[in-house]
Protein backbone atom coordinates (compact mmCIF):
# COMPACT_ATOMS: atom_id res chain seq x y z
CA UNK A 1 0.00 0.00 0.00
CA UNK A 2 2.80 2.42 0.93
CA UNK A 3 4.55 1.70 -2.38
CA UNK A 4 1.37 2.43 -4.35
CA UNK A 5 0.90 5.74 -2.55
CA UNK A 6 4.50 6.72 -3.33
CA UNK A 7 4.09 5.88 -7.01
CA UNK A 8 0.82 7.83 -7.18
CA UNK A 9 2.34 10.85 -5.43
CA UNK A 10 5.40 10.97 -7.70
CA UNK A 11 3.38 10.50 -10.89
CA UNK A 12 0.98 13.23 -9.77
CA UNK A 13 3.89 15.58 -9.13
CA UNK A 14 5.39 14.73 -12.51
CA UNK A 15 2.26 15.59 -14.48
CA UNK A 16 0.78 18.31 -12.27
CA UNK A 17 2.33 21.22 -14.21
CA UNK A 18 -0.02 22.57 -16.87
CA UNK A 19 1.34 23.03 -20.42
CA UNK A 20 0.74 26.78 -20.07
CA UNK A 21 2.90 27.03 -16.94
CA UNK A 22 5.63 24.88 -18.44
CA UNK A 23 5.72 27.03 -21.54
CA UNK A 24 5.81 30.22 -19.48
CA UNK A 25 8.40 29.10 -16.90
CA UNK A 26 10.48 27.04 -19.28
CA UNK A 27 11.29 30.04 -21.44
CA UNK A 28 12.63 32.10 -18.54
CA UNK A 29 16.36 31.97 -17.93
CA UNK A 30 17.51 31.64 -14.34
CA UNK A 31 19.79 34.14 -12.71
CA UNK A 32 22.73 32.53 -14.55
CA UNK A 33 21.02 33.23 -17.89
CA UNK A 34 21.14 29.54 -18.90
CA UNK A 35 18.21 27.86 -20.58
CA UNK A 36 20.08 24.79 -21.84
CA UNK A 37 23.38 23.00 -21.34
CA UNK A 38 25.20 20.29 -19.40
CA UNK A 39 24.45 19.57 -15.73
CA UNK A 40 26.22 17.45 -13.11
CA UNK A 41 24.66 16.48 -9.81
CA UNK A 42 25.80 14.58 -6.71
CA UNK A 43 24.14 13.85 -3.40
CA UNK A 44 23.92 11.78 -0.24
CA UNK A 45 20.88 10.46 1.57
CA UNK A 46 19.10 7.34 2.75
CA UNK A 47 18.17 3.93 1.37
CA UNK A 48 14.84 2.51 2.60
CA UNK A 49 13.58 -0.97 1.71
CA UNK A 50 9.99 -1.28 0.45
CA UNK A 51 8.22 -4.63 0.35
CA UNK A 52 7.30 -5.94 -3.08
CA UNK A 53 5.23 -9.09 -3.52
CA UNK A 54 6.96 -11.96 -1.72
CA UNK A 55 10.03 -9.84 -0.98
CA UNK A 56 9.64 -8.69 2.64
CA UNK A 57 11.77 -6.07 4.41
CA UNK A 58 11.80 -7.78 7.81
CA UNK A 59 15.21 -7.23 9.42
CA UNK A 60 16.36 -4.56 6.95
CA UNK A 61 16.94 -1.09 8.42
CA UNK A 62 17.48 2.15 6.43
CA UNK A 63 21.06 3.07 5.71
CA UNK A 64 23.27 5.36 3.60
CA UNK A 65 22.82 6.03 -0.12
CA UNK A 66 24.72 8.14 -2.63
CA UNK A 67 23.70 9.37 -6.06
CA UNK A 68 25.20 11.02 -9.12
CA UNK A 69 23.64 12.25 -12.34
CA UNK A 70 24.81 13.90 -15.52
CA UNK A 71 22.51 15.26 -18.17
CA UNK A 72 21.70 17.84 -20.79
CA UNK A 73 18.96 20.45 -20.46
CA UNK A 74 17.45 21.08 -23.88
CA UNK A 75 15.51 23.96 -22.37
CA UNK A 76 14.74 25.29 -18.93
CA UNK A 77 11.86 22.82 -18.63
CA UNK A 78 13.19 19.53 -20.13
CA UNK A 79 16.34 17.44 -19.93
CA UNK A 80 17.69 13.90 -20.37
CA UNK A 81 19.93 12.44 -17.68
CA UNK A 82 21.84 9.33 -16.67
CA UNK A 83 21.23 8.57 -12.97
CA UNK A 84 23.45 6.33 -10.83
CA UNK A 85 22.37 5.32 -7.31
CA UNK A 86 24.11 3.10 -4.75
CA UNK A 87 22.66 2.32 -1.33
CA UNK A 88 23.43 0.14 1.67
CA UNK A 89 21.03 -1.66 4.00
CA UNK A 90 21.62 -2.47 7.66
CA UNK A 91 20.67 -6.00 8.71
CA UNK A 92 19.32 -7.00 12.11
CA UNK A 93 21.13 -10.24 12.95
CA UNK A 94 19.45 -12.19 15.82
CA UNK A 95 21.59 -12.86 18.88
CA UNK A 96 21.15 -16.60 18.38
CA UNK A 97 22.35 -16.47 14.73
CA UNK A 98 24.42 -19.63 14.12
CA UNK A 99 25.50 -19.27 10.48
CA UNK A 100 28.03 -16.94 8.80
CA UNK A 101 27.06 -13.32 9.43
CA UNK A 102 26.15 -11.35 6.28
CA UNK A 103 28.43 -8.35 5.93
CA UNK A 104 26.75 -5.98 3.46
CA UNK A 105 23.48 -5.76 1.61
CA UNK A 106 23.30 -3.19 -1.15
CA UNK A 107 21.17 -1.86 -3.98
CA UNK A 108 22.30 -0.08 -7.11
CA UNK A 109 20.72 1.29 -10.25
CA UNK A 110 21.83 2.95 -13.48
CA UNK A 111 18.99 4.46 -15.48
CA UNK A 112 18.43 7.12 -18.13
CA UNK A 113 15.71 9.52 -16.98
CA UNK A 114 13.61 12.24 -18.56
CA UNK A 115 13.10 15.24 -16.27
CA UNK A 116 10.49 17.98 -16.53
CA UNK A 117 11.18 21.30 -14.79
CA UNK A 118 9.23 24.34 -13.67
CA UNK A 119 11.68 27.24 -13.23
CA UNK A 120 11.35 30.43 -11.26
CA UNK A 121 14.13 32.99 -11.22
CA UNK A 122 16.29 31.44 -8.51
CA UNK A 123 14.62 28.07 -7.97
CA UNK A 124 13.19 25.08 -9.79
CA UNK A 125 11.05 22.04 -9.09
CA UNK A 126 10.96 18.93 -11.24
CA UNK A 127 9.69 15.41 -11.72
CA UNK A 128 11.07 12.58 -13.80
CA UNK A 129 10.74 8.99 -14.93
CA UNK A 130 13.24 6.49 -16.26
CA UNK A 131 13.97 2.82 -16.87
CA UNK A 132 17.07 0.65 -16.85
CA UNK A 133 19.38 -1.54 -14.79
CA UNK A 134 18.96 -2.36 -11.09
CA UNK A 135 20.65 -4.82 -8.72
CA UNK A 136 20.15 -6.04 -5.17
CA UNK A 137 22.93 -8.06 -3.57
CA UNK A 138 24.86 -9.31 -0.57
CA UNK A 139 28.60 -9.54 -0.01
CA UNK A 140 30.39 -11.39 2.76
CA UNK A 141 32.26 -14.56 3.65
CA UNK A 142 34.32 -14.34 0.47
CA UNK A 143 31.41 -14.32 -1.97
CA UNK A 144 28.82 -12.06 -3.56
CA UNK A 145 25.22 -13.03 -4.34
CA UNK A 146 23.01 -10.68 -6.33
CA UNK A 147 19.89 -10.45 -8.48
CA UNK A 148 19.81 -8.03 -11.40
CA UNK A 149 17.52 -7.02 -14.25
CA UNK A 150 17.59 -4.48 -17.11
CA UNK A 151 13.91 -3.48 -17.25
CA UNK A 152 13.18 -1.68 -13.98
CA UNK A 153 11.52 1.71 -13.48
CA UNK A 154 12.43 4.83 -11.52
CA UNK A 155 10.31 7.82 -10.46
CA UNK A 156 11.83 10.99 -9.02
CA UNK A 157 10.82 14.45 -7.81
CA UNK A 158 12.82 17.31 -6.36
CA UNK A 159 13.62 20.95 -6.12
CA UNK A 160 16.69 23.20 -6.04
CA UNK A 161 17.71 26.77 -5.21
CA UNK A 162 20.49 28.66 -6.94
CA UNK A 163 23.00 29.88 -4.32
CA UNK A 164 25.70 31.08 -6.73
CA UNK A 165 25.78 31.57 -10.49
CA UNK A 166 25.30 28.07 -11.98
CA UNK A 167 25.52 26.37 -8.53
CA UNK A 168 22.42 24.86 -6.89
CA UNK A 169 21.55 22.98 -3.69
CA UNK A 170 18.40 20.94 -3.35
CA UNK A 171 16.54 17.83 -2.27
CA UNK A 172 15.27 14.89 -4.32
CA UNK A 173 13.33 11.69 -3.67
CA UNK A 174 13.71 8.55 -5.79
CA UNK A 175 11.51 5.47 -6.00
CA UNK A 176 13.30 2.55 -7.67
CA UNK A 177 10.54 0.15 -8.72
CA UNK A 178 12.01 -3.30 -9.30
CA UNK A 179 9.63 -5.10 -11.66
CA UNK A 180 8.59 -8.61 -10.63
CA UNK A 181 9.44 -11.38 -13.08
CA UNK A 182 12.58 -13.01 -14.47
CA UNK A 183 15.75 -11.95 -12.67
CA UNK A 184 19.31 -13.19 -13.06
CA UNK A 185 20.50 -14.64 -9.72
CA UNK A 186 24.30 -14.82 -9.66
CA UNK A 187 26.91 -16.02 -7.20
CA UNK A 188 30.61 -15.07 -7.41
CA UNK A 189 33.26 -16.74 -5.28
CA UNK A 190 36.96 -17.38 -5.84
CA UNK A 191 36.84 -16.01 -9.39
CA UNK A 192 33.97 -18.31 -10.36
CA UNK A 193 30.60 -16.89 -11.40
CA UNK A 194 27.38 -18.90 -11.61
CA UNK A 195 24.06 -17.45 -12.79
CA UNK A 196 20.52 -18.76 -13.08
CA UNK A 197 17.25 -17.17 -14.18
CA UNK A 198 14.55 -17.04 -11.50
CA UNK A 199 10.97 -15.77 -11.46
CA UNK A 200 11.00 -13.64 -8.33
CA UNK A 201 10.00 -10.48 -6.50
CA UNK A 202 12.77 -8.07 -5.45
CA UNK A 203 12.55 -5.21 -2.96
CA UNK A 204 11.77 -1.69 -4.14
CA UNK A 205 13.74 1.23 -2.69
CA UNK A 206 12.78 4.71 -1.54
CA UNK A 207 15.76 7.08 -1.49
CA UNK A 208 15.65 10.72 -0.24
CA UNK A 209 18.72 12.83 -1.08
CA UNK A 210 20.26 16.22 -0.45
CA UNK A 211 22.39 17.31 -3.42
CA UNK A 212 24.49 19.94 -5.09
CA UNK A 213 24.28 20.64 -8.82
CA UNK A 214 26.26 22.66 -11.31
CA UNK A 215 24.99 23.92 -14.69
CA UNK A 216 27.61 24.54 -17.35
Amino acid sequence: MFRRLLVLSLVTALFSFSPELLAQWGSRPGRSGHTKGLEVQGGVGGNICLESGDAKCDGFDPSLAIMAAVGYRFSNFFGLFIDMNYGLLSVDVPSNWSGPKPEDYYSMSVMPTARFFAVLRDAEVYGGIGAGYARFGQTGNGQEIYADRWSNIKFLAGGAIQIWPNLYVGAEVNLVYNVDGDWSLCSESGGTKTCNTIDSSVFDFFQPFAFVKYRF
